[in-house]
Parts: structure tokens; sequence; C-alpha cells
């Protein structure tokens, strides 16, 4: 069984599906089209099935020069799951938000698990790319497929590998971004690492899916402390009328023991004000409450209203603006940290909680009437991510 799935790989014959053609999913389809691979693109979203299907884009970073180079050639986009009987890999890319109490929604990728399970069959591989706690791959793909009479490692292989992309980044295309990868058996690893390394340039093997899941929380976790902490020095430093990007910039001269992360007016996308919260919602199921985790969650929610309540300087030329142009905030958090790039979302934008928390008190109405302006002062080199969507 495994052979033969190595053989496909091998011979490029092995036919991939891809399971959600958002930020991470058209990206990764697009790859292994171009790699020769006949792809199949399964999205629930009929338009932008149909614009993909004209050759057109609706992710401004990969352009109809490169779907049409591949439309109809190796790839081919459908809203049918009963495509998946025909293909050997599926690659699941589905959305992993939070729920309305910060708890992880995985309704996605059951969804797209209960999707698919009718056309599973063995000698086909099926790897989870999306962002989620530890234990995810092992408690909601592997029950579905043994539920099949399919094991894993013997007729059918799963694995983990969560995305990495940067979306608008152009110096880190996704074949040059290492895929880690954890299997539920050697085998399962194996046939990832075979199918992977077709399209990727480097592939980190790990020793379990859980191992793979929690790479890349601590990924995410990582940047949301260090971007809270700056947030934090830029607060303490405006009390102490010192600059913080000054500040930074100086420390960041030390040629070893230190990182610089900036901060800015609040962060977006679909990452880092989301991702630290699965960890700490899977963590209290082991009794272990992640405060510092929390902790730099809080200071991050709170800087779009911290950053509302400052003065501004100039305020008259401010208005003068307001006049010759409504003002209003644009997310300079994420989409600074763009610096232009991934605008097609718009998805947990600072910009959001323009409303203060209850209790608080808005500014006058000439700094109301600059909030744009406070973000961008507030936002120069800031930490976030950038609008990403699935």
């Amino acid at each position: 069984m495994k052979d033969a799935f190595l053989g496909k790989i091998v011979d490029h014959s092995a036919v991939v599906a891809v399971v959600g053609l958002g930020y991470v999913g058209l990206p990764l389809a697009l790859r292994f089209a171009e790699c020769g691979f006949k792809v199949v693109g399964i999205d629930t979203d009929a338009e932008r099935v149909a614009q993909l299907a004209r050759g057109e884009t609706y992710i401004e970073r990969y352009g109809r020069d490169r779907i049409k180079g591949v439309l109809k050639k190796t790839f081919f986009p459908t809203t049918a799951f009963s495509e998946i009987s025909g293909v050997d890999a599926i690659l699941i890319c589905v959305p992993t938000p939070l729920g309305p109490k910060r708890e992880p929604d995985l309704s996605y990728v059951r969804a797209a698990a209960d999707a698919m399970l009718p056309y599973l069959h063995s000698g086909q591989l099926i790897s989870l790319e999306s962002t989620t706690y530890p234990g995810t791959t092992e408690e909601e793909i592997v029950p579905r497929v043994k539920s099949k009479n399919l094991i894993p490692g013997k007729n059918i292989f799963v694995c983990f590998s969560p995305e990495r992309e940067d979306p608008g980044n152009e110096k880190f295309p996704t074949h040059a971004i290492p895929k880690v990868l954890g299997g539920t058996t050697a085998a399962c690893l194996e046939a990832g690492q075979a199918l992977y390394g077709a399209a990727i340039e480097r592939v980190v093997a790990v020793s379990s899916t859980r191992t793979a899941e929690m790479v890349k929380l601590l990924e995410n976790v990582h940047r949301a402390v260090n971007i809270g902490l700056a947030n934090e020095m830029k607060i303490i430093c405006d009390a102490m009328g010192i600059d913080v990007h000054e500040v930074i910039r100086a420390a960041a001269t030390k040629p070893f023991g230190f990182v610089p992360y900036w901060p800015g007016p609040g962060l977006g996308g679909h990452c880092i004000p989301i991702d630290p919260f699965y960890l700490a919602w899977k963590a209290r199921a082991y009794g272990v409450h992640t405060r510092f985790i929390e902790l730099a969650g809080e200071i991050n929610s709170n800087m779009p209203h911290w950053v509302l309540r400052q003065p501004l300087p100039r305020p008259r030329r401010c208005l003068q603006e307001k006049r010759r142009r409504p003002a209003r905030v644009t997310g300079a958090g994420a989409d600074a940290a763009a610096r232009g790039r991934g605008r097609d979302d718009r998805v947990q934008r600072p910009a959001r909680a323009r409303d203060p928390p209850p209790g608080a008190r808005r500014g006058s109405g000439a700094q109301r009437s600059s909030e744009r302006g406070a973000a961008a002062q507030a936002g120069r080199g800031v930490g976030g991510y950038g609008s990403r969507f699935i």
C-alpha cells in the first residue's frame, strides 16, 4: 500500500485534493499543480470556485496569469466533494476561528471531514493543515477514518502539517517555507514526507501529529507574547516621555539575546489574535492555567482603545484633513504591518474595536476625529501578522 503511494509521487501520477481555497489552500494547490500533479481544488464557496474557473483571482498576490497557467491543465476547482473518490492525497486547509467565549471552533474541520468521509478509500493520504490545538488530528480525523474500516499506517495515511503562509511576503513563497510534518505512524510520516517533498524544498519531520500541532501554536504564541511586551513598553515609555521606537532600535544593536518586536494599535489576521487561545483552552483540560499567554492577549486586545485615548499633535491640522476626507480607522495594526500586503481580508482587524470597553471614556472631539492619524502614529513598525484569510 505504501509503496504504491510512494510510486505515484515519484512519477507524479498522484492526484492531490486541496480542501479550502483561501490564503493557505490556494497557493498550496497552485504549487502542486505547477509541479506537475493533477490538483482538485475543493471549496464550498461557489462564487470563489467560479472565479477560479474563469481564471480570475480573489487573492491579489496570486494573479490571473498564475491561475490561468495551470487551469484545466493540472488545476481543477470544484465544489463537489465527490471528487475525493478519485484522488490520492487530501490536504485540509479550512478556518479554525474562535467561538464567542474564546473557545476553539472546529466546525469547519469537522464539516470538511464529514463531507469527504463517504469518498475515502484505502491508499489515500489525509493531511490536516489548519492551525489547531494538540490532539485534534487524533480526536477528529483518525476516528472518522477508522469508522470506514481504514487503519492509519496500514491502508490509509494520516498526517498533520501546519500552514506557515505569510501572505504577500515575496521573500518566502510557499515552496521556500520549511514544512513541519507529523504522522500518525511511521508509515504515515514517510508517505507525508514523500508528498510534501515533491513540492516543498524542505520537510521537517517531528515525532507525532500532536508535536506538529504544538509547533504552530508555539510559533504564534511566541509572537503574541513578545508583541504584548512591546505594546506594554510603548505605554510605559509614553508615560515617561521616552520614544519607545528609539529604545527598541538601540536595543536591537545587541548581536545576541535580543529580537526586536514593535508596538502597534492592535493585532489582525487569523493567527496571532486567535491561536494562543487554542493552546490556553486545551491547557485547561490538563489543569494548567496559561497566565502569561492570556495576559499578553489582554494587553494586545486593549491597544486599540489605548490608542484612541491618546492626545494627538497638531489637532487643528488633523481636523482640516478630516474636512477634506472623512476619517476612519483602517486597521493600522495588522495592515500597517503588512505594508499594503494581503488587503483581500479584514478578519480580526484592530479597527473593529472602535468602541471603548465599558466604563472607558472617549477622547475629545478633535481626538475622535483623528483616530486614523492616531493609529498611524502608533503603528510605526508594528508587530502584527498582516491581513489573512482562508
